[in-house]
Parts: C-alpha cells; structure tokens; sequence
C-alpha cells in the first residue's frame, strides 16, 4: 500500500510542476514576444485609386470593399516584431448592366515596435499586384493588371487572451505604387495571433 501512495504522491507533483512551469512559459511567451507566430486578420475599409490620363479604374471617389490578411514571423526581442505578411483588398460594384471589380495584393515585410504594453505602430514594404475587371452580364470586356509596390503605415493594439494567443484591433494606411495608377487603401482589421 506503501509503494502505490508513493507512486500517487510522484505523478501528483510531476502533474503540479509541469502545470506551474507551462504556465509560467506562457506568461515568458508573453512577456517577450520572442517567439515564432502566425497571425490572421479581416475588416475592411475605402479605397481610391489616382489614374493617369484618359485611364478609368470604375472607382469614383472612395469604395468601401472587404480585407484580410495573413502574416507569419517573430520577434527580435520583446519589443520588435519581424514578418511577412500578405494582404488582399477587394471590392465590386455594378454599373448599369457592367459588374465592376478590383483586387489588390500586396506581398510585404513587416516591422511591428510595441511602444507601450499591448500598442504598437509599425509599417511595411513589398510588392503590389492590382486587378481591375469590368464584365458586361458576366462575359469579361476588360481587364487591367499591373505589378508595383507597396507601402505600408500601421498602429493598432493586442491584447493576450492567454499565454499564446492575442487579439487585437489594427488600423492602416497602405499606399499601392504603379506605373499607371497609385492606389490607396484606409483599413481596419480585427486581428489574431497565436505565439
């Protein structure tokens, strides 16, 4: 009877140490950042597009269209953010019998500095792909694609659910560079990430 109470009284404390110490490297994952994370985020926001002469994109003044973006990096320490991140922006619209249609993409690294615990300001820069459609009852009349690049300005704040994962709300300002048309994008975006 012996032997079993002592058997009991070991995986007890093996259970309660291992229960403290992942615990306490969830609050050290929290405290420094300084791991690998993967994050999502969804929102949106308006867009305008500046065009060369005698150039349309079917964008008049700002539309609205949806966001999402998905991001893979670390930490250099536990104030800087390192990752690559890519970002989509879409929007449609019909005008008289034409469905208009944008896309734009952007491939970019990012650098997020936490200033004060939990906010952050950061930016960005890479490559930029639009695409502008215009389809008459479905068939397709004409499409524009370019490739260009990105710049990228953002702030938002996260907050720790648990140790790993934090949510967040971030707000941007991305400028999309082409030889044509420069497009720019106001966005908001709930954002997760697990670290």
């Amino acid at each position: 009877m012996r032997p079993r109470l002592l058997h009991l009284l070991a995986i007890t404390a093996f259970a309660a140490v291992f229960l403290v110490s992942s615990t306490a490297a969830a609050i050290n994952g929290y405290k420094s950042r300084q791991q690998l994370f993967v994050g999502v985020g969804v929102g949106g926001g308006p867009a305008t597009a500046y065009v060369g002469e005698g150039l349309t994109t079917g964008l008049d003044g700002r539309a609205v269209g949806l966001h999402a973006h998905g991001a893979i990096g670390g930490g250099v320490n536990d104030r800087v953010v390192l990752s690559g991140e890519l970002n989509h922006w879409f929007h449609s619209a019909r005008v008289n019998q034409d469905t208009l249609r944008h896309h734009h993409s952007a491939l970019m690294a990012n650098a997020d500095v936490f200033l004060v615990h939990g906010i952050y300001a950061g930016g960005a820069l890479g490559l930029a792909y639009g695409v502008s459609q215009a389809a008459d009852r479905g068939v397709e009349i004409q499409r524009y694609q370019e490739m260009g690049v990105a710049v990228r300005g953002n702030a938002g704040v996260e907050y720790f659910l648990n140790g790993t994962i934090a949510a967040g709300f971030r707000l941007s300002y991305t400028r999309h560079l082409y030889q044509n048309v420069d497009f720019d994008t106001f966005l908001g975006a709930i954002t997760v990430r697990w670290y």
